[in-house]
């Protein structure tokens, strides 16, 4: 039995299942966007209480935003320098754009955002800069990193942590 107590799921879990389901469903409805990045999101975001949701939504928000940022300006010296999508010299100046993206994490005091932020260009650099329109995909990135962060939130106000009654055993 007490096995089985171990492998119970927790209103934790289950606020995560429900706010990556919406997240889900608000992709399949919005055009442009990739579910996958709000369902990321939503994980990231979800914490114990709402509060930590909170913190962890605006760091999210700031991440997305730095590494969006970058990702544009990558997008532009590629296309004003014409990099190939197989060169070195493409991979160099992904690899060197980290420097003032982390930078600006620092500056801005929020170390902690420069791995989600470099995450978020690096998807926009490496994999979506030769879209129809990567621009576009930035804006929605953005969006999509939004959605994930308000779902993650207002489960977590809808389903807040039960109270702990001290006088039970």
């Amino acid at each position: 039995m007490r096995l089985l107590e171990k492998f119970k799921i927790g209103l934790r879990i289950w606020k995560t299942v429900i706010a990556v389901f919406i997240c889900y469903l608000l992709g399949l409805i919005r055009n442009g966007s990739i579910p996958f990045y709000s369902m990321i999101a939503a994980v990231r975001c979800m914490d114990k209480d709402v509060s930590g949701t909170k913190q962890q939504g605006k760091d999210q928000i700031l991440a997305t935003l730095i590494g969006g940022f970058w990702g544009v300006i990558y997008i532009f010296i590629g296309q004003m320098c014409h990099l190939e999508r197989e060169s070195i010299l493409r991979g160099l100046v992904i690899s060197l754009m980290l420097a003032p993206l982390i930078k600006t994490s620092v500056l801005l005091e929020k170390s902690n955002t420069s791995y989600v932020g470099c995450v978020v260009f690096l998807s926009i650099a490496v994999i979506h800069v030769f879209d129809h329109n990567p621009y576009l995909f930035a804006l929605n990135r953005i969006m999509d990193t939004l959605v994930g962060v308000i779902m993650a939130y207002i489960i977590n106000r809808l389903l807040p942590k039960p109270k702990l009654d001290n006088n039970k055993c």
